[in-house]
């Protein structure tokens, strides 16, 4: 009986010990070591988010790439200098991944767009803003021109091709239509190297034929319904 009552002693020490071993670590862990890295913890967190995002964006510029049958390379081009990738979405009228002003993308797709929308719903933005570029390389046949009119809108790149034949230069870095194409170019350059791809000639910018950029030149794509 002795030797039973120890055994249930001994048993009992343990247990407790155990326990106490339990709530001294869990004490240590969440007043000392987590708090020591509950920023480290944070950045990790956002990483994976950027990381699930940036996947998902991918996914879409592909998807819309291929639907439109426009460069995937060209548009990933435009969204590093439009928005850095998606971490700068909204700028004085433009918004959302690709930069899109309400009324434009309204207009694209026939229905009334917010800027909230347009910053929400990453997906329709890259799709609005993937068949306004193609609309774009199909208005002007040099890739220069039809990336200017990205930027400053169609109209106003009207004039700089059939009238001055040339995108001016600016020291104005807010206006710098031309700084807006060789940074995209510049870009874009990247992600072509990456692909082992031929890049862009800067010096030869303004002979190059938007033709390259298209998958498909048929222009029946755009009348299709896709909203």
């Amino acid at each position: 009986m002795k030797k039973y009552n120890h055994e249930i002693f001994y048993i009992f020490i343990f247990i407790f010990i155990g326990f106490m071993f339990y709530v001294t670590i869990n004490y240590f862990y969440k007043n000392f070591y987590k708090h020591k890295h509950k920023h480290k913890l944070s950045l990790i967190r956002v990483s994976l988010n950027n990381i699930k995002h940036q996947s998902l964006e991918t996914k879409y510029v592909k998807k819309y790439c291929k639907m439109f049958n426009v460069k995937e390379y060209l548009v990933k081009g435009i969204i590093k200098v439009e928005s850095n990738n998606g971490k700068y979405l909204k700028s004085s009228s433009a918004c959302g991944i690709m930069q899109l002003e309400p009324e434009t993308a309204s207009m694209i797709i026939n229905k009334q767009l917010s800027c909230k929308e347009l910053i929400n719903n990453k997906k329709l933005n890259i799709k609005i803003g993937i068949l306004y570029l193609k609309s774009l390389l199909l208005q002007f046949p040099k890739l220069a021109f039809a990336l200017a009119a990205y930027n400053a809108g169609p109209t106003r790149t009207y004039y700089y091709y059939y009238k001055l034949g040339y995108i001016p230069q600016s020291n104005n870095n807010i206006n710098n239509v031309y700084g807006y194409v060789i940074k995209v170019i510049n870009a874009t350059n990247k992600f072509l190297v990456s692909k082992n791809k031929k890049i862009i000639k800067i010096d030869n910018l303004q002979n190059v034929n938007s033709k390259y950029f298209l998958s498909n030149q048929n222009k029946q794509n755009l009348k299709n319904n896709y909203f």
